[in-house]
């Protein structure tokens, strides 16, 4: 049974996560003893092989994401950068599509007021 990530926290467990780029690193790394694992969105765009993470698409972030967590069992966190929409409900959407894929939780870039999608915020 695969143990959740809110059970975890219930718990008080702490979690030292590495990231991994696919379902090959992520099983090494549970077979190495960690509890949970990270798909950085720099991983992401290695093994796609683009420069930056809006290069690549959130299709292309949820396969990896279903290929993660039907290998592993233990929590999978996504690096969603700015969580690949346009607006916020294609982020809403994409982070959804991400937990169906088996995401236990996602992180997105918080731009701030007028953050614009595959930009740097250089807040104040």
């Amino acid at each position: 049974m695969k143990k959740t990530l809110r059970d975890m926290m219930a718990a008080g467990e702490q979690m030292l996560v590495p990231c991994v780029y696919d379902a090959l690193s992520a099983k090494a790394m549970e077979l190495c003893g960690f509890n949970g694992v990270l798909i950085s969105g720099g991983a992401m765009s290695y093994v796609l092989g683009v420069k930056r993470e809006e290069d690549f698409s959130a299709d292309e972030m949820v396969r990896i994401t279903e290929a993660v967590a039907s290998t592993i069992s233990i929590p999978v966190i996504v690096d969603a950068a700015d969580g690949h929409g346009e607006s916020p409900t294609a982020v809403f959407r994409n982070v959804r599509r991400l937990a169906l894929a088996g995401a236990s939780a996602v992180t997105i870039d918080d731009g701030g007021g007028d953050f614009c999608p595959g930009q740097p915020y250089h807040g104040k």
